[in-house]
């Protein structure tokens, strides 16, 4: 895995980080939208314009926005950087076709919002363990931390146990895309009746009606890879469009929050009302009608 891969894993762990970034088979201007985004977020906070103006959904992204700019340029500490900025991010393991990060163990309100405990004891460990490896080589056993999910293991390296949380699937062809019924059921969610809360910007889903709504419509949305989004929301707009689009989008994105009966929780979904459009992991979704 070099620093590209790594940032393409990214996308589903924390709102301190963008959700996807190039990959080495990624056209050049598949992510103008979010360079553009970064850059603007970034001058405004170097004139000491208010933050808010350019990523208010995206918490403390900006730092990576400089941070791409010096993995473009082939940096060689980048990775290290990114590593110092989120240290929960130390160890990356591939394991079934798809990246999972470990979280800080000491971090708890990161856990807490997870609904992850902040010890795991040996009764936590569910099954056999499998056999995987982190980035780097090294082997690392994986046991089941609930039935019927593949959304958190509990990780065993070096001697200790930490949690490790689905970020994306391994991917060369950004054409490829999950439907949004096999991102729920990584989840343990089967149908809106697995379902607890759905928590879309400030506003909570708790109702059986307001639930089986948002289900429906994400499920029934029109799929897409990361290459086919940039065509269909950004192709043929002129360069000044361009640009006003991903102000548009940087201003308005809100965040999903969805959380399980079980108490599995999916966060940093980013929805894009004024498209209505649904980012996440390294997947888009074009909503037929409104989710709230």
């Amino acid at each position: 895995m070099n620093r590209e891969d790594l940032f393409m894993a990214i996308g589903e762990i924390d709102g301190d980080l963008v959700s996807c970034v190039k990959s080495r088979h990624s056209h050049q201007n598949s992510f103008t939208w979010r360079q553009f985004a970064l850059a603007a977020a970034c001058v405004a906070l170097i004139t000491g314009a208010i933050l808010s103006f350019a990523l208010p959904a995206a918490d403390g992204r900006t730092w990576l926005w400089g941070l791409l700019g010096q993995q473009e340029k082939g940096s060689a500490d980048s990775l290290e950087l990114l590593k110092d900025k989120a240290p929960y991010l130390e160890h990356v393991i591939i394991y079934d076709g798809a990246y999972y990060v470990c979280l800080d163990m000491s971090d708890t309100e990161k856990l807490k919002q997870r609904n992850l405990p902040h010890e795991i004891r040996e009764q936590d460990l569910l099954g056999s363990a499998v056999h995987a490896s982190t980035d780097d080589g090294r082997p690392v056993k994986l046991y089941a931390y609930m039935p019927d999910q593949q959304a958190v293991y509990i990780a065993e390296l070096e001697g200790k146990y930490t949690f490790a949380v689905f970020c994306n699937r391994i991917r060369e062809n950004l054409l490829l895309y999950d439907t949004a019924q096999e991102l729920f059921e990584i989840y343990g969610i089967h149908s809106a009746g697995d379902i607890e809360c759905v928590e879309v910007g400030k506003k909570k889903l708790t109702s059986t009606d307001e639930i089986e709504k948002f289900y429906n419509v994400l499920c029934s949305a029109q799929a897409m890879g990361n290459d086919e989004w940039n065509t269909v929301v950004f192709g043929g707009l002129s360069e000044k469009e361009n640009n006003d689009l991903c102000i548009t989008l940087a201003e308005t994105a809100q965040k999903i929050s969805i959380t399980s009966k079980r108490g599995m929780k999916a966060n940093n979904i980013d929805y894009y009302p004024t498209i209505n459009y649904i980012e996440w992991a390294i997947n888009y979704y074009r909503l037929k009608g409104k989710i709230v």
